[in-house]
This record gives C-alpha cells, structure tokens and sequence, in this order.
C-alpha cells in the first residue's frame, strides 16, 4: 500500500498525527489524480471531498478501531453503506 520507505520512517518515527497527515495527502492526491478526466467545477470537487470524508468516517471500518471513527464518536451507531450515503 504504502512505499518501503514509509514504512521504514513510521517504524523510526512513532507520530500519529503525522501518519493521520499523510493518509489524508495521499487520499486527497488520488482524488486530484481521478479527477483529472472528469468536471473541474467547484461544486463537484466539493461533493467529491464530502462524499470521501462521509465514507471514511461511516463507512469504513478501521483496523485499529475496529469500529468506523463515527462510531467510535458515538455520532453513529452502526456501519453505513455506501448506498445510504447516496440516498
């Protein structure tokens, strides 16, 4: 997932902001990097970020947690669906 050379600094250096940090640079790159065929419109770029940060937050469920950060929030209390997002 992630280049050897990462892993190799997150074993060095233990900061869980900075690794939070990188998730997010490396998660909003893909997004700039898909977006690169489709409409540049503002309001599409912002529903695209809404739509990634609703997923990540109450869809996805996290190996640390073991739960999505929504729940571990108590904002939610089960695990999303990727349709329920859209409807």
């Amino acid at each position: 997932m992630f280049p050897r050379a990462v892993w190799k600094f997150l074993s060095d250096h233990d900061d869980f902001s900075w690794f939070c940090s990188l998730i997010r640079r490396l998660a909003f790159n893909n997004c700039a990097i898909l977006s690169h065929a489709f409409s540049k419109r503002l309001e599409n770029l912002k529903a695209a970020i809404a739509l990634h940060i609703a997923f990540y937050n109450f869809c996805r469920v996290h190996t640390t947690l073991r739960v999505t950060p929504a729940m571990q929030a108590g904002v939610a209390t089960i695990v999303r669906g990727v349709a329920d997002l859209l409807l």
